[in-house]
């Protein structure tokens, strides 16, 4: 790429303090497959080394540009700055405690060229704890038809905004008023423009600390978060939620699932959700009958061996209000998708161990030979 012609991809990076992985974020964005981009890096106001290392990458590579802040603007204010000054026809989010496997641009870029009606993608990632990588499940599954992302979106985040890449000017730049849901609110704006597609490969690997603000701030996050999943919810059902009703909805995706007290307002919302999405979609009718069913059992099996006899009896009105095929599909969902990965990695850990044991007294043996 020369220096007078735009690139293809802006990729842009805010980091605070973040000396211990930005090195490693960097490389795995320069060593991309695709290389036609440039990279702009935003320092928050680092008082670390992190200015140190940025610039010397910098220094060797002329696609990337810094730009540095005086003090912490927060993630919002920051990413803006970089988005105002990006000249790539699309936008890559790139987080700097995480690592883009090489082909991620490659990828996405591609979809995107082949599918002009598609105005984002992102894709699945494996989790990185303690710099341990865990291969198991996330709750960013592949949706290859982008009528399944607003149905997702309702009831949980189901999108991995860090790995997103957008057509750059089809929506306005991150609201200030979202500072712990902008990625959210982005991803609710780009759905109402064009579809939104979560690729089947894994594209990243995403580290997870004490540092990430979803384990500082959760209740704000989860607070503003429900902002926008009412405006979601507004928007694909014509439905306004109360906070109760968000709450509920919301905790029908994730770990405040036990602290639902109504099952019939939530079953009432549900079904408003569902009617107004089968109408629109009526081929993905029986998707979201299975999508609640399928919910409801992976909790219910947690009820059951925690022995909490009222969820349990909460979650049968909800999951035999569907009918019986929806629950035979969801349990074979279940074993497909749950069990068996992961008695299948289990079966693999299994075996290894047993080999570097069989290893280990070999060599022992071979010493006193």
């Amino acid at each position: 790429m020369s220096s007078s012609s735009s690139p293809s991809v802006t990729v842009v990076m805010s980091v605070y303090n973040g000396e211990a992985y930005v090195a490693e974020a960097i490389c795995s964005i320069l060593e991309q497959t695709y290389q036609d981009f440039e990279f702009i890096i935003i320092n928050d106001g680092s008082t670390d080394s992190t200015q140190m290392l940025i610039c010397q990458y910098a220094e060797r590579d002329s696609r990337i540009r810094v730009i540095h802040h005086s003090q912490n603007m927060m993630l919002v204010y920051s990413l803006n700055h970089g988005l105002a000054l990006a000249r790539g026809k699309y936008i890559a989010r790139q987080d700097a405690d995480d690592i883009s496997l090489p082909k991620r641009l490659e990828q996405q870029v591609n979809y995107l060229e082949q599918n002009p009606e598609v105005v984002a993608v992102s894709g699945r990632f494996h989790r990185l704890v303690s710099n341990r990588l865990h291969h198991g499940e996330n709750i960013i599954v592949h949706m290859g038809n982008p009528m399944l992302m607003p149905w997702h979106m309702a009831f949980a985040y189901s999108a991995q905004h860090s790995l997103s890449m957008y057509r750059a000017g089809v929506v306005a730049p991150y609201r200030k008023d979202r500072l712990h849901s902008e990625d959210y609110d982005m991803w609710y704006r780009l759905m109402k423009i064009g579809h939104i597609v979560n690729l089947p490969q894994v594209i990243a690997h995403v580290r997870l600390h004490e540092n990430n603000i979803t384990r500082i701030k959760r209740n704000e996050v989860e607070a503003t978060m429900r902002i926008c999943q009412r405006d979601i919810v507004n928007w694909i059902a014509d439905h306004i939620l109360s906070e109760s009703e968000s709450f509920d909805l919301q905790a029908f995706g994730n770990r405040h699932f036990a602290a639902i007290k109504n099952p019939e307002v939530l079953q009432t919302i549900l079904l408003k959700i569902q009617q107004t999405f089968a109408n629109q979609y009526p081929h993905w009718r029986f998707y979201s009958h299975r999508f609640i069913v399928r919910h409801n059992l992976h909790w219910l099996i947690i009820a059951l061996v925690k022995g909490d006899f009222k969820q349990i009896q909460r979650l049968f009105f909800i999951i035999f209000y569907w009918g019986p095929w929806p629950i035979l599909l969801s349990v074979l969902d279940l074993l497909y998708l749950q069990v068996l990965p992961r008695l299948w990695f289990m079966i693999k850990n299994f075996m290894i161990r047993k080999e570097n044991c069989s290893r280990s007294t070999e060599s022992v043996l071979h010493l006193f030979q």
